[in-house]
C-alpha cells in the first residue's frame, strides 16, 4: 500500500496475525525479543542515537523513545548482549506505536515484524483495541500491513506533531 509519507494510520489491533514460527526462526538465529528493562535505558538510548540519527535538529527517536522506556513500553531485539532493534508504544502520546528501528546489518530477518507483533500484543494487554501509527514511513507501513489491518488518516500528522519545535 502506498500512502503519503508522514501520514498517520489507525491500526486495528484485533486483526493482528501472530507468527510463532517467526519468533522460533529468530531464536534459531540467536535473536531474542524481550521487554526493555530500566537498567538498560542508557544502553538502549545509545543504540538508538547511533543507528537512527535525528530527523530534525530538535527531535530524535531517542527523545521519543525515552518516555516509553521509562514506562516499560519498549521491546528490544538482542543477539547475544548486542541490541539490534527496538520498538516502542506510548511514546509520543498515549495509544501511539513507534518508533521502530532495526540496525542496518540485521535487516532482512523480519526482526521488525517480531517487534511489531510484540508491541501490538502489549497494547492489547493494556486494553487498547486500536493504535495510532504516527508519521509513518514506507518501511513501517510494509511491516504493519503484513500483520494488521489499518486505515490511513489523511493530514493527521499536522495535528499529531504540529506543536513540535
Amino acid at each position: 500500500m502506498s500512502i503519503p509519507d508522514k501520514s498517520d494510520v489507525v491500526i486495528k489491533l484485533w486483526t493482528l496475525k501472530d507468527d510463532p514460527e517467526l519468533f522460533e526462526n529468530l531464536r534459531k538465529k540467536g535473536y531474542e525479543i524481550k521487554r526493555a528493562m530500566s537498567p538498560n535505558i542508557s544502553y538502549i538510548m545509545d543504540f538508538i542515537k547511533k543507528n537512527f540519527p535525528p530527523e530534525t535538529v530538535h527531535s530524535s527517536w531517542a527523545d521519543e523513545a525515552l518516555p516509553a522506556l521509562l514506562g516499560q513500553h519498549c521491546f528490544i531485539c538482542t543477539k547475544g548482549e548486542e541490541i539490534v532493534g527496538f520498538m516502542c508504544c506510548e511514546a509520543t502520546t498515549k495509544d501511539f506505536v513507534g518508533p521502530l528501528g532495526v540496525s542496518p546489518e540485521h535487516r532482512g530477518n523480519n526482526i521488525a515484524g517480531a517487534l511489531y507483533i510484540s508491541i501490538c500484543k502489549h497494547m492489547m494487554e493494556l486494553g487498547y483495541k486500536y493504535a495510532i501509527g504516527g508519521w509513518m514511513h514506507e518501511g513501517g507501513i510494509k511491516v504493519f500491513e503484513k500483520y494488521t489491518e489499518f486505515v490511513v488518516i489523511p493530514g493527521a500528522s499536522e495535528g499529531s506533531y504540529k506543536d513540535m519545535i
